[in-house]
């Protein structure tokens, strides 16, 4: 099967100071799974697995590099599968359901405003470790922030590079992408670990200078919204939640609050059985869903990039997807 990534609705959030809160993911990037142990008539749970590296239906790298701006840190994220780790879980033909782990090692570059990452134009890379090479288009973001133009056409092909940028070192990560329920306990759930180079302000949970994390967003963090009411911030993914103290100030909710606020993040996936429904013979099958992560990441060998965002801290990500199954 194949999980593609909707052009909207997406969102990626990550440490516990807000600033790198609410960014889109690269939509078109795409995600194929082999499913076993399932057929077509009598069993509709099937076992997910997805090759990844050089040569795999994922190659080496979950999308191409995410380019990431904020409070003037322009980051370039290579995200690559970890060598030798299959994506794996399970998928409900029937009811749409997916929940599939994803092994992530991801390479941090601190790049420039005007070219958070290398972009690919009319087929050639026009920076990074293989500028004038030819390229194919995986996906495209927008970096609100970017000096110049803001319409990113992002490849696989072109990487970025040490040479041209400061390498902030590389970051493991795990998610955990489910249609279901993800939710992360407070307090201050994601410490240093040993080894970790965490640099800059102690671990908080929030930077919402004694108020609540409870409150509505506004301003650049709400400048338009979803037509299920959601707000959507400037830069692109959807805000969840802002400081009741400065509503323009995206936080994450892990702190003892108030009743009906539980001191945790939580994100709500979504299943929908697929068309023409199981156990019709028809193949492919087609429908949409929304899976949701949340996890920890690790600081990174760069202190601003640490300060900034506050890290070690929280992440939490968004992914609409549509679905195309094929006959198991």
């Amino acid at each position: 099967m194949e999980l593609r990534l909707a052009n909207a609705g997406s969102d990626l959030d990550y440490g516990w100071t807000g600033t790198f809160h609410n960014f889109g993911f690269t939509g078109g990037s795409a995600l194929k799974l082999c499913l076993t142990q399932c057929d077509t008539r009598t069993n509709p749970l099937c076992g997910a697995c997805g090759p990844t590296g050089l040569g795999s239906i994922n190659t080496a790298t979950f999308g191409p590099p995410l380019p990431i701006l904020a409070a003037n840190v322009p980051l370039c994220v290579v995200n690559r599968f970890v060598p030798g780790e299959a994506v794996t879980g399970t998928a409900d033909i029937e009811k749409g359901d997916l929940n599939i782990t994803v092994g992530l090692l991801s390479d941090i570059f601190v790049t420039t405003p005007g070219e958070v990452c290398p972009r690919c134009t009319d087929g050639t890379c026009t920076s990074g470790a293989n500028t004038g090479k030819t390229c194919t288009v995986d996906g495209t973001v927008t970096v609100a922030q970017a000096a110049g133009d803001k319409s990113y056409l992002l490849s696989r092909d072109c990487p970025p590079s040490a040479a041209g940028s400061q390498f902030a070192g590389t970051v493991s990560v795990r998610l955990p992408l489910t249609s279901g329920k993800s939710v992360c306990n407070g307090p201050r759930p994601c410490v240093a670990q040993p080894g970790d180079p965490s640099t800059g302000v102690p671990v908080q949970d929030n930077q919402c200078g004694g108020s609540f994390c409870n409150a509505r967003c506004a301003a650049r963090a709400c400048i338009s919204t979803s037509a299920d009411g959601q707000c959507i911030d400037a830069n692109g993914g959807v805000s969840e939640l802002c400081c009741a103290g400065d509503t323009t100030k995206p936080c994450f909710p892990t702190a003892f609050a108030p009743v009906g606020f539980m001191g945790s993040i939580e994100r709500t996936g979504v299943a929908r059985p697929p068309t023409p429904g199981w156990p019709d013979p028809t193949y492919p099958k087609s429908g949409g869903a929304t899976l949701v992560a949340t996890f920890c990441e690790p600081a990174n060998t760069s202190g601003l990039t640490n300060t900034t965002a506050g890290l070690p801290g929280p992440g939490a990500l968004t992914l609409p997807v549509e679905q195309t199954w094929q006959m198991p």
